[in-house]
């Protein structure tokens, strides 16, 4: 009794919560081919995947601001993640990334191209 009463709040609540959690790469891959900004139901939350490199360009680097990571959905990672990259904001936000910066710049990305291709090809499949 208690499998189908989970299962039935998993479908009716959870949102899209079932399928990421069976296939979180995949399922991501997927969606993104659906458009620049997909919107996500996980449980009670809404969210939205970004795609489009415009897009990701104005929430992440040139209207950070904007975007509060002060979430319920945020809270929730941040008890699993901590406080880092991404999760944080403001000023600790801005130290943290200019820490990390250096591991983004096009040689270093270009390094974990074969390494990070794989995975994706698989999930794409």
């Amino acid at each position: 009794m208690a499998n189908v009463v989970a299962t039935f709040l998993l479908k009716t609540i959870g949102g899209d919560l079932e399928a990421l959690s069976r296939d979180t790469l995949g399922e991501f891959c997927r969606r993104s081919r659906l458009g620049g900004i997909v919107p996500l139901k996980i449980g009670l939350q809404r969210g939205h995947l970004v795609n489009d490199p415009a897009l990701i360009r104005h929430v992440l680097l040139d209207n950070f601001a904007n975007y509060d990571k002060r979430t319920p959905a945020f809270d929730a990672v941040r008890v699993v993640l901590g406080e880092g990259l991404l999760t944080s904001g403001g000023s600790f936000w801005k130290r943290q990334r200019r820490i990390a910066q250096p591991a983004f710049s096009g040689e270093s990305v270009k390094r974990f191209g074969p390494s990070g291709r794989r995975p994706l090809a698989a999930a794409r499949r």
